[in-house]
């Protein structure tokens, strides 16, 4: 577990430097050609890290045991840490596929876009 979080952490940081170092002339996607890394996965294991470890400052040990698709797709719905706290929880329950969580995730913070013409 710890491992997959420090990877994370890596690719974080790596794609920070690789994008802001402007000496450099490659790019990340080929940056992440040369070490074998499908871009996808870089991205996925960088967001996910920046989001829950960086930025809403959770500890290893609350994430733990929750389906990083469950958490990655959190992401675009969190507006506060309050609803990132609410959306691990529910993450947590046990009998829950990721498809079921997503849709729960659409239900509760989704607003209704639609609004009545009279």
């Amino acid at each position: 577990m710890k491992l997959f979080w420090k990877e994370n952490e890596l690719l974080h940081a790596l794609k920070g430097n690789v994008l802001t170092n402007t000496k450099e002339t490659r790019s990340w996607r080929s940056f992440l050609d040369e070490l074998g890394i499908p871009l996808h996965t870089a991205d996925f294991k960088a967001a996910l890290y920046k989001k829950w470890v960086k930025d809403l400052k959770f500890s290893l040990n609350e994430l733990k045991g929750v389906h990083t698709r469950k958490l990655f797709a959190a992401i675009h719905y969190i507006k506060s840490k309050k609803d990132a706290i609410l959306m691990l929880k529910k993450a947590k329950e046990q009998g829950q596929s990721v498809d079921e969580y997503k849709m729960w995730l659409k239900r509760r913070f989704t607003r209704n876009k639609t609004r009545s013409t009279k």
